[in-house]
């Protein structure tokens, strides 16, 4: 299994290959993405079906910020429900976006997504805290963020 803090490597392309074909079907229909893009995907999708191999039942998972993304097709199932949360305006919404939906008597998610959004978030600790309270007890919750190497080296990211 993956770290839980790990950065692409081209051999996880390999250890990812059924996830990675999901993904490039999926993105497919829209537009072709970048490599990190894919890889970013394709971990989620297998952090989702690794949660997944020991329990049955309906699952309920939260996609936040996922309008437009094509994740909650390619985690979808007969016994699941998949809800995207996402601020319809600007991207400073997020605070009454999160906390005006988990207001509303909302259920607790068994798995819980957040994919490339941390970087958009200007209270990230309240944010984090929103996601954490989101997430039903021994549930998934799996944050990401994109990341440019040649920021890192310059001392920008």
């Amino acid at each position: 299994m993956f770290p839980l803090s790990k950065c692409y490597t081209p051999e996880d392309q390999a250890e990812l290959a059924a996830e990675w074909a999901v993904v490039d079907r999926h993105f497919a229909e829209a537009s072709p993405q970048a490599e990190m893009r894919r890889w970013e995907y394709a971990m989620a999708l297998r952090a989702y079906r690794r949660w997944r191999e020991n329990r049955s039942g309906a699952t309920l998972c939260y996609d936040i910020g996922g309008a437009g993304s094509p994740f909650r097709r390619m985690i979808g199932a007969p016994d699941g429900h998949v809800m995207v949360v996402d601020p319809q305006g600007e991207p400073g919404d997020w605070k009454d976006t999160l906390g005006n939906f988990m207001q509303g008597g909302t259920e607790l998610g068994h798995v819980v997504c957040c994919l490339s959004v941390l970087e958009h978030i200007e209270d990230l600790p309240q944010f984090l805290y929103h996601l954490a309270c989101l997430t039903a007890p021994g549930g998934l919750l799996f944050l990401t963020v994109d990341y440019d190497p040649s920021l890192s080296e310059k001392d920008e990211f």
